[in-house]
């Protein structure tokens, strides 16, 4: 007995009046075209969402945005690419002429958000008549450069589980999302005259495929996780077939949002597919349409729509793996043939809870990593077979310890529970053999066992990003330097613009004595919107093994500045800064480090020791030796260190931390 037809969504979305114009200190932003403009300057066009950025910072001027409601509002909630809004953030202040230490515009407040200090001001003006080009949609390009509309197109569509005919909701039910990645298709294939074609597939290389994320059919804001959730669940399934080179969600969105035209993302991420696609969404019943373009050919290969109750969704994931790696003739192993021919069914709640639960942990803060942890709890309550929710889990409890503060040994203990129950599960999960490197290298210091859970994990997908990532750290740290650079440039190669990898790139040379090389990936990470400071530690590192003292202050300055250290602390670490140098700046660090209740053993002999207080770090040594983690692996190669290196207890305390 068929499903009940799941109702269309309605005709409200379609906006009936025109956005409003604002008028921004010196400048004029009107969303219908997305230009910003002044008298004696020339127009800008900005993308879509800066200039939505724009708009929602000036209907809540002067008050102070979040961070959490600004992702909410213009992003709607999705999980986006890390370092999407500190990007946004900077194209706008670039189109404005701001300037983030003496802004006129946008200031940042430390800890709260950002808030629009310029008058801003409505204003209001007549309806255009209709067919003129403002009652288009504000946010469609132009169209002169692109394919039209009325183009041709030859699409094959397959589906799965029809339904019977005779019902019209059920033919608009398969045509709307047809006929918008019909459109999307159009759009997408126009590049600028004289682009060249991406490169063909060279024999015995992977195949090259990048999925875009899915768009939401008829679903509210909130309800983005489930495209979200689903973008990145195909992508695990294809990371897992050795015959595709599949790059990361976080370079592929970066790319997206930068307005690029396909051919041009075939360039910049050397691809040679590209995978879109829509989700509609009716009670327990997903309808998900796929459509695959040959970059090489500019043209569409090939497309399928699916049908099924979310009870199938992992089988779903799998089929679309299986006619894409058919469509592009990638060879499977008769591993991957039984993986993808397995079937596997779920608690649809407790699928929907994990995909909340995944996106929640995406986005590292306190608050976001709390509600993981609860949403994910309750999906393996609800279903304790799902292994994908058991290895979630695993990775939020290892996370709870930094952004909770949840005590190291509790953390570690319930993350070790949940990652066994995920492999009990399913042995071949990927993502729960890197969670289990992980605790092997930072709880147990076990190497060996580390690098062969990375290396596992590399096996089943080898794709992952992350796991080569972090094998480079496990190598790294044990001293192999040239196969740690090996294996964080196929990071690189599989999400080239993701800021963590190119930092985590910076952090492995400047281990490897390659100063000058590390600059240039941690200037990288900026430039690509890095959130995270840490790898300003790295740049003072290298700026003072280099001999740079100056540069060295600059960078440990701007790592407690976007920290949060402002006002008379920050004015404090200045002027310790500038008196005293490297020694002033370790004694400042030292005192803050002093006022907090629980102290980081290793922060704390790294302080004692830059500043001179040699002895007395010492005993902060030993404690973080203990104590194992990660503090000790890292810091141990700081220039503040240096004094003590010669010291036999020194070499004592490095022989307990090394293969």
């Amino acid at each position: 007995m068929s499903d009940p037809s799941p109702p269309l969504p309605q005709d409200s979305s379609i906006p009936t009046v025109q956005p409003t114009v604002w008028a921004v200190g010196d400048w004029r932003a009107d969303p219908s075209d997305l230009t910003l403009s002044s008298d004696g300057r020339e127009p800008q066009r900005l993308e879509p969402k800066v200039m939505a950025l724009l708009i929602f910072l000036a209907e809540r001027a002067p008050d102070v945005v979040g961070r959490d409601e600004i992702f909410e509002q213009v992003w709607q909630g999705r999980a986006v690419v890390d370092g999407a809004l500190s990007r946004a953030i900077s194209l706008l202040r670039q189109a404005l002429g701001d300037d983030k230490r003496q802004p006129r515009y946008i200031e940042t407040v430390p800890r709260r958000g950002y808030r629009l200090v310029a008058p801003t001001e409505r204003i209001p003006r007549p309806r255009p008549n209709p067919g003129s080009k403002s009652d288009s949609d504000p946010m469609l390009p132009e169209s002169d450069s692109r394919t039209s509309v009325g183009a041709s197109i030859k699409t094959t569509v397959e589906v799965s589980d029809p339904s019977p005919t005779g019902s019209a909701g059920r033919w608009l039910w398969l045509v709307i999302p047809m006929l918008i990645l019909g459109l999307a298709f159009l759009g997408w294939r126009g590049s600028k005259k004289g682009e060249p074609p991406s490169a063909a597939p060279v024999a015995g290389d992977p195949i090259r495929i990048a999925v875009l994320p899915l768009d939401m059919l008829g679903a509210e804001a909130e309800d983005t996780y489930l495209s979200d959730g689903l973008t990145e669940e195909l992508i695990h399934q294809l990371s897992g077939l050795s015959a595709l080179g599949v790059v990361s969600r976080t370079s592929v969105t970066a790319a997206k949002a930068e307005g690029l035209t396909a051919a041009q993302i075939a360039r910049k991420l050397r691809i040679h597919y590209l995978l879109e696609g829509s989700v509609l969404a009716a009670g327990e019943r997903l309808r998900i349409t796929i459509q695959l373009i040959a970059l090489d050919q500019d043209q569409h290969l090939w497309s399928r729509t699916y049908d099924r109750a979310m009870v199938d969704v992992l089988d779903l994931h799998r089929e679309v793996a299986l006619d894409v790696a058919t469509q592009v003739n990638g060879a499977l192993t008769h591993t991957e043939q039984h993986r993808l021919a397995s079937r596997e069914p779920v608690d649809g709640e407790a699928y929907r809870l994990y995909l909340q639960g995944r996106q929640r942990l995406d986005r590292r803060t306190r608050k976001n990593v709390t509600r993981a942890l609860d949403l994910l709890r309750r999906s393996v309550e609800l279903d304790p077979n799902l292994a994908a929710a058991w290895a979630i889990l695993g990775k939020a409890h290892l996370l709870s310890e930094l952004y909770v503060s949840v005590p190291q040994a509790q953390a570690y203990a319930r993350a070790q529970e949940a990652i066994d129950t995920a492999l009990a599960l399913d042995p071949g999960l990927a993502e729960a053999h890197v969670s289990l490197g992980l605790l092997r290298l930072f709880r147990d210091w076990d190497w060996d066992g580390a690098e062969a859970s990375y290396r596992s994990a590399i096996q089943r997908a080898p794709s992952f990003a992350l796991a080569h990532q972090w094998l480079s750290e496990c190598l790294s740290l044990a001293g192999r330097h040239e196969a740690a650079l090996e294996s964080i440039r196929r990071a690189a190669d599989l999400d080239p613009l993701s800021p963590l990898v190119h930092a985590a790139w910076g952090q492995r040379l400047n281990a490897a004595g390659r100063h000058r090389e590390a600059l240039e990936q941690l200037k990288s990470a900026d430039a690509l919107g890095a959130e995270f400071a840490w790898h300003l530690r790295e740049a003072a590192y290298a700026h003072e093994r280099l001999g740079d003292v100056q540069a060295a202050l600059d960078a440990h300055v701007e790592r407690m500045r976007r920290r949060g250290v402002t006002g008379a602390d920050l004015e404090a670490l200045q002027q310790a800064a500038a008196i005293g140098g490297l020694k002033g700046y370790w004694s400042w660090q030292y005192q803050r480090l002093s006022g907090i209740p629980t102290r980081e053993p290793m922060l704390m002999a790294e302080a004692l020791a830059g500043s001179g207080a040699h002895e007395q770090a010492w005993p902060w040594l030993e404690a973080a030796v203990a104590k194992r983690g990660s503090w000790f692996l890292h810091l141990v190669k700081s220039p503040a260190l240096d004094p003590l290196r010669d010291d036999p207890r020194f070499q004592k305390l490095m022989a307990q931390a090394r293969p």
